[in-house]
């Protein structure tokens, strides 16, 4: 019970972040106890409003995901200026996709192959950009994803997957570096496999 209102006064709080409040708390509780009260309370939350941070997001169901783009068009590799980067918040996996331009035609592309890497999403949070046009919307819609988008002023909101593209861009330039290449197309499906190889502190 002391856990469960816990949690509650601190709605959206991650399990690393729950246990650790917890046993400051002198509580006596294990981390199975806490991921199975955050994945049973996890249905309820996921369309909950956002508490506030600075500038940090808590993981809350494996169905919601971050999404951006990495604009690479000062380097661009053949055909591609611009790569796709979907996130999911709560197991940090990440999903690249080289595509030509921003233009919401060739995002709407390189989306569908993510989606059908990224497993059952209920949500995907985006800046509002206007390369996640009707195309984009419309395929997350006949996939029943919901489309969420950041509000003017809101660091939290896709920090994620902010957060995640830096580690991207340092893996991608560092391969390219060594390799002594410059075409990036042919490298991010090696790092993708070499980020979400790595464990990520969530």
């Amino acid at each position: 019970d002391a856990l469960r209102r816990m949690y509650d006064e601190n709605s959206g709080m991650g399990a690393k972040a729950l246990y650790i409040k917890a046993l400051k708390a002198n509580l006596e509780v294990n981390k199975v106890q806490v991921t199975d009260l955050i994945s049973r309370k996890g249905e309820q939350q996921i369309f909950a409003q956002r508490k506030a941070s600075q500038g940090e997001t808590a993981p809350r169901d494996e169905t919601e995901a971050q999404m951006d783009l990495i604009d690479l068009k000062n380097m661009p590799s053949g055909p591609y200026k611009n790569i796709i980067i979907l996130v999911n918040v709560f197991t940090r996996k990440a999903y690249l996709k080289a595509i030509k331009s921003k233009k919401p035609v060739d995002v709407e592309k390189g989306l569908k192959t993510i989606l059908d890497r990224a497993g059952d999403l209920a949500i995907v949070s985006t800046d509002q950009g206007n390369e996640w046009g009707p195309p984009v919307s419309k395929l997350l819609d006949r996939r029943n994803i919901k489309h969420r988008l950041k509000a003017t002023g809101d660091r939290n909101a896709i920090a994620v997957v902010d957060r995640t593209t830096q580690g991207i861009k340092q893996k991608l330039f560092k391969v390219l570096t060594v390799r002594n290449k410059t075409r990036w197309d042919n490298e991010i499906k090696k790092v993708e496999e070499s980020y979400n190889g790595t464990s990520h502190g969530h």
